[in-house]
C-alpha cells in the first residue's frame, strides 16, 4: 500500500520537472508569440494582454486561502497533530503519523470555500468586468462581437479555475511536485496544440482563450485522480472530518494575511497595466505587455527552484532545521538571479531581431525600458522568495507593508499619469519598481537572513 503519512520526498528531480516545465513554458511562448504577433493586429495584442491580467486579477479573489491551505496541507503530511492561527505544533515522533481527521476537515472546508467564491468571482467578472471590456472596446477598431465571445468564455474558465484550485493545493502540500509539473507541460502542450490551430484556422483571440479552457480541464482531471488515490480514500472514509468552523477559522488570519498582500502585489506588480491602458495608446500597452510576459517567464523559472523546494521548507520548519533551510534560500537566491541575468541578456541583445524576422506587428521595449524592467522585475522576484521562506513558519510579517505599496503605487500612478503624461510607458516602470525599492525589496531578505542567523 502506498505510504501517505509523509510529504513525498522532494530532490533533484522536482527541480528538474519543474525547469523543464518552465522551458516548456518558454517554448509555447516562443512559438506561440510570432503566431499571436503575426496573426492578431496590435489591438487585439493589448485585449490579450488585458485578459492575461484580469486572469492574474481572479486569483486575488482566492485571497491566501490555496497557500494557506497548501502549507497546512504540508504540515499535516509533516505530522502535525493540530492547526494553530500562527507557528505550529511540533510534532512527535518526528511525525511518522498522520491525522486524517484534520486532513478531511481541510479538504471539506477547501470545498466548502471555493464553490461560495466560484460564485462570487463569475458575479464580479459578468457585471465590472464585462463593463471594464465595453469602455475598453468603445475604442476599438475590429469586430467588437469577437472580443464578447472571448471575453464571456474567459468567465467561464475563470470561475472554473477557482472552483478546482483546492486540487492543485492538495497536490502542492502533500509534495508532489514532480507530478504536478508533468501535469503542467501536459496542460501547455494540449494547450499549444489547440491553440495553433485555432489561430490557422482563423480564430483570434477566441482561439487562445478555448485553448485555455481545454488545458484546465485536463490539468484538474489528473490532479484530482493523482491526489485521491484508493488508499488516501480509504483513510478518509473511515474518520469523521474536524469541523469546517475549526479548520477555517485556524486557516482564515493568515490566509487573509496573504490575501491582503496579494492585492498589494498585484496593486504594485498590474496597476500599471489597467490604469495605464486608460492614458496611453493600444499599442504602447501591446509592447509593454509583450515585454511583460517575456519578465513573467524569468520570473516563473527564476523562482521554480524554491517553489519546488516549497513543502519541504514547511517540513524543514516545523522540525526546526536551520542548516538545511538556509542552504535553500542561498541555492535558491542565487539561482533567481542567474535565471533573470540570462533571459535578460539573451532580450536585450536577440529580442528586437527576433520579432524584425518573423515581421512581428508588435515590437518590445527599448532597450533602455528593457533594462530597468528586468532589474526592479529581479528584485521583486528576489525579496518574494525570502517572504516565502517567511511563511513556513505560518506568519506574514509583511502583509501590512505590501498593502501601503500596493496603495502608494496606485495613487502615484494616476498622480505621474495626470501630471508628466509625456513619459509614457516610463511611469508604469517607474513607479512601481521605485516604491518597492523604498522599502520591500531589501528589508525582507534582511529579516530572513536575521532569522536564520
Amino acid at each position: 500500500m502506498e505510504e501517505v503519512n509523509i510529504i513525498g520526498k522532494i530532490g533533484k528531480k522536482d527541480v528538474f520537472w519543474s525547469l523543464l516545465a518552465n522551458v516548456l513554458r518558454i517554448g509555447y511562448g516562443l512559438l506561440l508569440f510570432p503566431l499571436i504577433l503575426i496573426a492578431l493586429p496590435n489591438e487585439d495584442v493589448a485585449f490579450w494582454t488585458i485578459f492575461s491580467g484580469i486572469t492574474a486579477l481572479v486569483y486575488l479573489f482566492d485571497f491566501g486561502f490555496s497557500a494557506a491551505f497548501s502549507r497546512n496541507v504540508s504540515f499535516v503530511f509533516s505530522g502535525v497533530q493540530k492547526l494553530k492561527e500562527e507557528g505550529f505544533h511540533t510534532p512527535a515522533d518526528n511525525g511518522k503519523e498522520i491525522n486524517f481527521s484534520l486532513l478531511k476537515g481541510v479538504i471539506v472546508s477547501m470545498r466548502f470555500f471555493y464553490r461560495r467564491l466560484a460564485f462570487i468571482v463569475l458575479l464580479g467578472l459578468l457585471t465590472i468586468g464585462t463593463f471594464y471590456i465595453h469602455t475598453l472596446l468603445k475604442s476599438y477598431s475590429g469586430n467588437a462581437n469577437e472580443i464578447y465571445a472571448a471575453w464571456f468564455l474567459l468567465c467561464i474558465i475563470c470561475t472554473f479555475n477557482i472552483y478546482t484550485l483546492y486540487y492543485e493545493a492538495l497536490l502542492q502540500g502533500k509534495g508532489y511536485i514532480k507530478t504536478s509539473k508533468q501535469y503542467a507541460i501536459i496542460g501547455n502542450l494540449v494547450n499549444l496544440a489547440i491553440a495553433i490551430i485555432l489561430i490557422l484556422s482563423g480564430q483570434r483571440l477566441i482561439a487562445i482563450v478555448m485553448a485555455q479552457l481545454c488545458s484546465i480541464l485536463i490539468i484538474r482531471f489528473l490532479c484530482r485522480r493523482k491526489f485521491f488515490t484508493k488508499e488516501i480514500q480509504h483513510h478518509l472514509s473511515k474518520v469523521e472530518a474536524v469541523t469546517k468552523a475549526e479548520t477555517l477559522r485556524k486557516i482564515a488570519p493568515n490566509a487573509i494575511k496573504i490575501g491582503l498582500t496579494s492585492i498589494g502585489g498585484y496593486a504594485v506588480l498590474k496597476s500599471a497595466l489597467f490604469i495605464g491602458s486608460l492614458f496611453l495608446p493600444l499599442n504602447d500597452i501591446a509592447s509593454y505587455g509583450i515585454t511583460m510576459q517575456i519578465i513573467a517567464i524569468a520570473d516563473s523559472i527564476g523562482k521554480s527552484f524554491y517553489q519546488s523546494y516549497n513543502p519541504k521548507i514547511c517540513q524543514l520548519r516545523v522540525h526546526n532545521d536551520k542548516k538545511e533551510t538556509k542552504k535553500l534560500y542561498i541555492k535558491s537566491s542565487i539561482f533567481c538571479i542567474m535565471t533573470f541575468s540570462i533571459v535578460a541578456l539573451c532580450t536585450i541583445l536577440c529580442g528586437e531581431p527576433v520579432l524584425h524576422l518573423i515581421k512581428s506587428n508588435t515590437e518590445l521595449l527599448p532597450q533602455n525600458m528593457l533594462i530597468f524592467s528586468f532589474l526592479f522585475a529581479w528584485l521583486e522576484a528576489n525579496h518574494s522568495i525570502a517572504g516565502g521562506f517567511l511563511l513556513a513558519d505560518n506568519e506574514v510579517p509583511y502583509f501590512k507593508a505590501s498593502l501601503f505599496s500596493g496603495a502608494a503605487t496606485v495613487v502615484f500612478l494616476l498622480v505621474a499619469f495626470y501630471t508628466l503624461p509625456s513619459y509614457g510607458v516610463w511611469i508604469m516602470i517607474f513607479v512601481p519598481g521605485i516604491v518597492q525599492l523604498l522599502y520591500q525589496n531589501w528589508r525582507w531578505p534582511y529579516v530572513l537572513l536575521k532569522k536564520l542567523n
